[in-house]
């Protein structure tokens, strides 16, 4: 039977062939997984263009040029300064080695730091104010009865001196003249203040000698003695203050109590 089936589907293939472009399919899943293999469309991936890459040598470029560029700029001018300094006359070289020669000369006199010895005596108080006018409008006041005066700052307050004695005693007994013409004043002891200040070997000398003849000078009341040692006076701007005054025609009270208040300065400007 099977034989007969096999025989009668070539004939029909055959028969059908001939008369019509069909073919008989006994097999619909085979042929229909067949057509879709067939039928599936291909789509191509359309070409990218791509964009052309810069090159990356040039920022390396660039960096090198730079750094040659400084170097080259950086290389003159220490070469123009080696230059310069080759070309200096040798006269200014000269001068040059003179000024050290001086300097080591001068340096002989060595500097060393010392105390300064204390100036006291016995003041007439007038007055203590903590503005600076106040005490300058009494001190107008106290000038223009031609009495000496100073103003003497110290922590922060004006002092107002108008007069200094070596005793308590010939301070106490001027106080009370002043007081009967009615000035209100009052004896008090005052002193420099101590501290240390830099000098050479003769200026420590000088400022010794001159705290000794102080006192004796004061209870002279005979400034000459002092006053003959203005030639003596160290040439130093330290001096300077102390150094003028000696020199200037004042009143004897006025000469000390200036004096005083310079020496006072002296030690300040350490």
């Amino acid at each position: 039977m099977n034989k007969e089936q096999g025989n009668n589907q070539q004939n029909d293939r055959k028969t059908l062939g001939e008369d019509h472009p069909i073919q008989v399919v006994y097999d619909g899943n085979a042929v229909k997984n067949n057509q879709e293999k067939q039928n599936i469309h291909v789509f191509q991936r359309p070409e990218i263009k791509r964009k052309p890459q810069k090159k990356r040598f040039m920022p390396v470029l660039l960096t090198v040029l730079c750094a040659s560029a400084i170097g080259v700029f950086f290389g003159m001018t220490i070469l123009k300064l080696f230059v310069s300094m080759d070309d200096e006359p040798i006269a200014e070289g000269n001068h040059t080695d003179e000024t050290v020669t001086a300097s080591a000369a001068s340096g002989s006199t060595e500097k060393k730091h010392y105390d300064i010895p204390q100036l006291s005596g016995y003041v007439l108080q007038a007055g203590v104010f903590m503005e600076k006018e106040n005490a300058e409008e009494w001190l107008n006041y106290y000038e223009t009865n031609q009495l000496p005066v100073i103003i003497w700052e110290q922590d922060t307050q004006y002092y107002l001196f108008t007069g200094i004695y070596p005793t308590e005693e010939a301070a106490k007994n001027q106080a009370g003249e002043l007081k009967a013409s009615g000035y209100d004043v009052f004896a008090k002891s005052w002193s420099t203040t101590s501290g240390e200040i830099e000098l050479g070997e003769e200026e420590a000398e000088w400022l010794n000698k001159f705290a000794e003849e102080w006192p004796v000078s004061l209870s002279a009341k005979k400034p000459e003695s002092l006053i003959e040692s203005v030639n003596a006076v160290p040439s130093s701007e330290q001096f300077a203050g102390i150094r003028n005054k000696l020199q200037e025609q004042v009143s004897a009270e006025q000469f000390y109590l200036d004096i005083f208040k310079l020496y006072e300065q002296l030690g300040k400007d350490i």
